[in-house]
């Protein structure tokens, strides 16, 4: 996004907002299947969600249908064939959506909030780890947690909404409020995913 040298602006974040063209995904934050797995587990459900909103490369179905395989004997028969297709066969997304849909499809599973809630976790997670590049992480905080149909305790990370228990060190400023904020919410989705 920006050199390291030098901080990702508001106006720089504005631009990606307004260029995006995945509301679920405002900053077209896209990370790799290793740093998701890291803090939560997916399903096909979830890898569909990821690639349907930019999250994950179409690629990384080949990498979770490969963990699949090595975890379990008995897999459908897209897995297979995703386990088994090369990088540069990938190339073509529309073959591997059409599996990855088929197995998340399959799956019948009614967790589209939960994979909302998982790449919430994870963009959220990024911008915390990563706080010091961002010339205002608590705009980008806002901009990601935005969402009408989000839990009140993500509503709380938002710096315009108001908060729901008084805070007990009205001494700190305004972002280590939320930041503060954010790591309670981060912890307890860590705990969650686990």
């Amino acid at each position: 996004m920006a050199s390291p040298t030098s901080k990702i602006t508001e106006n720089e974040i504005r631009k990606l907002v307004s260029e995006s063209k995945k509301p679920l995904n405002p900053l077209s934050m896209a990370f790799t299947y290793e740093y998701v797995t890291n803090l939560v587990p997916l399903n096909w459900n979830d890898i569909l969600f990821a690639i349907e909103n930019n999250f994950l490369a179409h690629q990384t179905a080949i990498e979770h249908a490969i963990e699949d395989v090595q975890k379990n004997e008995n897999v459908p028969g897209e897995v297979l064939e995703l386990a088994c297709m090369l990088q540069h066969e990938a190339e073509f997304p529309y073959d591997v959506y059409q599996l990855v849909n088929k197995l998340a499809t399959s799956q019948r599973l009614d967790n589209y909030s939960d994979s909302r809630e998982k790449f919430l976790y994870v963009s959220l997670n990024w911008v915390y780890e990563h706080k010091d590049d961002y010339c205002n992480p608590i705009e980008v905080v806002d901009i990601l947690c935005d969402e009408i149909n989000y839990p009140d305790e993500v509503k709380n990370l938002c710096s315009f909404m108001p908060t729901l228990k008084p805070e007990i060190n009205t001494s700190n400023s305004t972002t280590e409020r939320l930041l503060s904020r954010l790591l309670r919410y981060l912890e307890n989705q860590r705990s969650r995913w686990v």
